[in-house]
């Protein structure tokens, strides 16, 4: 009888958590046109403009920045049930106030690999994977 009750109130507690999931993060609401938008040098208020507010911020020190010089890390990261299979992050590295490198990935926890989605490097270059739209809206 106990064990019935537990499993209903599992039930209902990880629909309830699908529901946001999916629509409610930073990450699921940026669309491909979005990302082809950003520019190297972009300030920090155009590119909050451009893909919302992040997840955290933080000092490059903290998140092992992809680029020498960087000072703040911005990180767009979706926490709902189904976000967390899609494992999809953002991080947006700035240096004295200017967007110095964009990186996306999918993590695959099994494996504590990354796969690549979009990287805009710190000389312009842009990177693409071939699925791109599949996991940022059109």
């Amino acid at each position: 009888m106990c064990s019935m009750k537990l499993i209903r109130i599992l039930i209902v507690a990880l629909l309830s958590g699908m529901t946001g999931a999916g629509c409610g993060g930073p990450v699921s609401r940026i669309r491909v046109s979005q990302l082809r938008a950003l520019r190297i040098g972009m300030a920090p208020d155009e590119v909050q403009r451009l893909l919302g507010m992040p997840a955290f911020r933080g000092s490059g020190n903290e998140w092992g920045a992809h680029t020498p010089h960087t000072d703040l890390v911005w990180t767009y990261d979706d926490t709902g049930v189904v976000d967390s299979f899609r494992a999809v992050r953002l991080r947006a590295e700035f240096a004295k106030g200017r967007l110095v490198y964009v990186g996306s990935y999918r993590l695959r926890r099994a494996t504590d690999d990354s796969t690549p989605l979009f990287t805009l490097n710190s000389d312009g270059k842009v990177n693409e994977a071939p699925d791109l739209a599949r996991w940022f809206r059109q």
